[in-house]
């Protein structure tokens, strides 16, 4: 709308200048256009962040922090050069507020790792201390293995037939002693062969993400 305003300026300051005294006082003054000219330019930023975090086509929450820091970061430069002489204290109340935020969402890890996922937010630069990007890489191997357990556990569940008659049903369970030894035979009275631990498991999905780590970050076209 202040936009649409600005362009129109013109034909406002046209229609004002036919107006009658009582009517020039509900049209906006210079003051008042200088005052617009600036809050176009502070909630520019505002509106392109909106946009991107509102994509439907790709995946945003990878992109929430990298925005965010990105818009303090024009806000700033802006009010560095002087860019808003009227509303000075109305951008600081915005600066104040984004860094506020900034803090708490800098701690929520769901940001963090869907950075971490993204090839070109990888190196995490947003964390300033190695020890921060550690940890967020840390908690990404540990997500990492519970998802692979879990597929694991999902995949052994839709392999057991669910077909079971209502006698069989109604069968005393195994001991854990017995139920070892069935587990360790297949069909033909044959041992099976050993499942793989849990610890080779996140040894598979940590060397996963390390050899995604190493990987070079693509190019901009």
């Amino acid at each position: 709308m202040i936009g649409r305003a600005l362009v129109l300026r013109e034909h406002i300051e046209a229609a004002k200048s036919k107006a009658t005294r009582a009517q020039r006082k509900k049209f906006l003054l210079d003051d008042d256009w200088d005052l617009l000219e600036e809050f176009h330019a502070a909630l520019k930023p505002f509106a392109m962040a909106t946009k991107v975090l509102s994509g439907q086509s790709y995946v945003t929450s990878s992109k929430v922090l990298e925005t965010w820091r990105r818009l303090m970061k024009t806000l700033n430069l802006a009010k560095d050069k002087n860019k808003f002489k009227v509303s000075d204290k109305a951008i600081d109340v915005f600066i104040s507020a984004l860094e506020r935020y900034w803090d708490k969402y800098m701690q929520n890890m769901v940001y963090l790792c869907a950075a971490a996922f993204d090839p070109r937010h990888k190196k995490l630069k947003l964390l300033r201390s190695k020890k921060m990007r550690d940890s967020v890489w840390t908690r990404v191997s540990q997500e990492g293995c519970t998802i692979a357990k879990r597929m694991d556990d999902a995949r052994k569940k839709q392999a057991q037939p669910d077909d079971l008659s209502d006698e069989s049903q109604q069968l005393a369970p195994l001991s854990e002693s017995e139920s070892d030894e069935n587990e360790c035979a297949d069909a033909s009275g044959q041992p099976s062969p050993a499942k793989p631990s849990k610890s080779s498991e996140d040894f598979r999905v940590t060397a996963e993400i390390a050899k995604y780590r190493a990987m070079p970050i693509p190019s901009k076209e």
